[in-house]
């Protein structure tokens, strides 16, 4: 099994911005000591009080030349408010740097504000996003393609660099519904995903992926990387108060975010979506512990993860080792250090 770690330069009002990349740089750099096989990098728009990491092809070009290892991967690059022909020259960029270490994750994002501000209806998100990873696949399979589009119009082009790896960068697609799943699917793509307490919808929805991949006739073995709130201590006591504060503060802001409206949603989406951010919102800590997240000594922490591995069938995991990003990079180190050590070496 994969194992990654995901990171969006965690911001708050007592560091210095400064502070925030050295930081998140600390720990880029322990997981590259200790056998973490990706960084996954966020990306966030005019979050200032809670995440540096709006350019993450950026902070993948500094890693791609500070490491030697690790891979390094986009948890995802929002594509449709995104220029592709952009993308395609940084991500190429970052996997010449990198002698071929990119994971390109692209995905819509729910959050309303990026497409408020550039003022980007939410119903154009899907268009945009199937039009712009069609204008991918081809710069990285065409020496010079002509694309007309609802949304993009290039003649003639041909991007540079190419990328290292060959025919392109492993590609993952962010899926949270039916559609998504079958999207990824149908094109032989990885699948980024949540559980967030609901096995049930997600088993589903990784049936409607693994069916069509088969009928699009893909094989090899798939890839299926969860994210899921991972933090490891010596003691159970330990592992469930030190990140109480910083993910009670995550979940809280997720609430918040998708209390947004999206411009454009139907009234039965909207309602759906405030529905679930009333019910975020009202979750108590001990139901995070419960359906959320996995706290606890390692040998807790290997036997809830297998057992995830055996209910869903991964292929990986995106930690998120910071979840809410309050904890220090030494308490995140010191987990990471304790999950390397005692399960990796398990699904081994």
């Amino acid at each position: 099994m994969n194992f990654g770690i995901f990171n969006e330069i965690p911001m708050h009002d007592r560091i210095t911005p400064a502070q925030a990349f050295n930081d998140a740089f600390e720990v880029f750099y322990a997981a590259e000591e200790l056998g973490i096989d990706t960084i996954w990098l966020g990306e966030n728009h005019f979050t200032a009080e809670w995440s540096l990491c709006s350019s993450p092809l950026s902070i993948a070009a500094a890693l791609a030349t500070s490491t030697q290892r690790v891979r390094i991967g986009t948890a995802v690059s929002v594509l449709p408010i995104a220029n592709p022909l952009h993308l395609l020259e940084q991500a190429g960029t970052v996997d010449q740097l990198s002698s071929g270490r990119l994971e390109f994750g692209v995905g819509r994002s729910g959050v309303a504000l990026p497409y408020r501000t550039h003022k980007q209806p939410y119903t154009e998100s899907r268009g945009r996003f199937l039009e712009s990873l069609e204008i991918i696949s081809r710069a990285w399979t065409e020496e010079r393609f002509t694309f007309h589009g609802d949304y993009y119009h290039y003649d003639d082009v041909s991007v540079m660099p190419a990328p290292y790896q060959n025919p392109h960068p492993p590609i993952s697609i962010a899926a949270s519904s039916p559609e998504s799943f079958a999207l990824a699917g149908r094109l032989g793509h990885a699948v980024l995903m949540e559980s967030r307490g609901r096995q049930t919808q997600v088993r589903d929805n990784l049936m409607t992926y693994r069916k069509a991949r088969s009928e699009a006739g893909h094989v090899g073995p798939e890839k299926v990387f969860l994210r899921l709130g991972v933090y490891v201590a010596e003691t159970e006591q330990k592992a469930v108060s030190d990140p109480e504060y910083s993910t009670m503060i995550y979940y809280k802001r997720f609430s918040a975010l998708i209390a947004d409206p999206l411009e454009g949603l139907n009234n039965e989406a909207l309602e759906a979506r405030a529905e679930r951010s009333r019910i975020v919102a009202e979750m108590t800590y001990a139901q995070v512990l419960a359906s959320e997240v996995v706290y606890g000594t390692p040998e807790m922490v290997f036997e809830k993860i297998a057992q995830l591995q055996d209910d869903l069938g991964i292929s990986g995991l995106v930690l998120d080792v910071n979840c809410g990003g309050r904890m220090s990079s030494q308490q995140t180190i010191a987990s990471m250090k304790l999950f390397c050590e005692h399960v990796i070496p398990k699904f081994r």
